[in-house]
């Protein structure tokens, strides 16, 4: 069974870094119990290549995770890759970044209306554990907290803002995790205010390496991008916090290629 999200009839703008135009996105859904969605090709161009998943959580409520997700995502589905994102939630936002105007429970796809413009970005909502998810070339997790590791192979990403809330979540984070060393990502940083200078300086103190090297600013782009039913990427590409975004997608792919590489190499 399928049904078809209403989209905004705007069209999207790439960031100049890509050559194409935009695309307008299509959304496809069905239910978890029905057939897989039957969109288009899973990788335009070629051998199919699966890079090691992510699995992402927040150090606390509202720090931006579903953002941080769906803006990666649309950077990855701009370069015509495909993106699988599991969000462990009755009722997922995730629609919303690409245009949808419904609250996602089960299964959706969005897909670019032309050709060769993007790849696909497919997700799944839903509470607790789902059975082997179809391949794709970037899989995010998102989960409340990060649990065992069912492999290891994962990339296991926690997002932190520069708070109080946060914070005070960290030392019971770094103990649950004890042993499995998950990177640290600093969300909605402002380099004018002290606090925020002062907890950055403070977690790299702490985690080192773990601390992610990239830092996604807080800015109202981001806000405004989401109620036109779009990621920063498309509403405003050339700013601070797009490229910030930019540097992040590097970040996970050298990260998840660095991964595979010491995997293929242990075995």
């Amino acid at each position: 069974m399928h049904r078809t999200f209403p989209v905004q009839p705007n069209q999207y703008r790439e960031p100049e870094r890509v050559t194409h135009s935009g695309p307008r996105w299509s959304v496809l859904k069905n239910v978890l119990d029905g057939r897989p969605d039957d969109t288009r090709d899973e990788h335009r161009g070629g051998v199919h290549r699966t890079s090691r998943p992510v699995q992402m959580a927040p150090a606390a409520g509202g720090v931006g995770v579903t953002t941080i997700a769906a803006t990666l995502a649309r950077v990855f589905s701009g370069r015509g890759e495909s993106v699988l994102i599991v969000d462990h939630v009755a009722g997922s936002m995730l629609p919303f970044y690409f245009g949808g105007a419904e609250i996602l429970s089960g299964r959706c796809s969005f897909i670019g209306s032309r050709e060769g413009d993007a790849g696909t970005v497919s997700m799944i909502a839903v509470e607790g554990e789902i059975e082997e998810p179809r391949p794709a070339d970037h899989v995010f997790d998102l989960t409340a907290e990060l649990g065992d590791p069912s492999s290891g192979e994962e990339l296991r990403v926690v997002v932190v803002v520069p708070d109080l809330h946060s914070m005070v979540k960290l030392a019971s984070i770094e103990q649950r995790t004890r042993g499995q060393e998950p990177y640290y990502l600093l969300n909605r940083f402002d380099n004018r205010v002290p606090l925020h200078n002062d907890v950055r300086s403070w977690l790299s103190q702490q985690l080192k390496h773990r601390l992610l090297p990239v830092t996604i600013r807080r800015a109202d782009e981001v806000t405004q991008a989401l109620a036109e039913g779009r990621t920063v990427i498309d509403d405003a590409p050339n700013s601070g916090v797009a490229e910030d975004f930019w540097r992040l997608a590097e970040w996970f792919r050298s990260a998840q290629w660095n991964r595979a590489a010491a995997s293929a190499a242990g075995r």
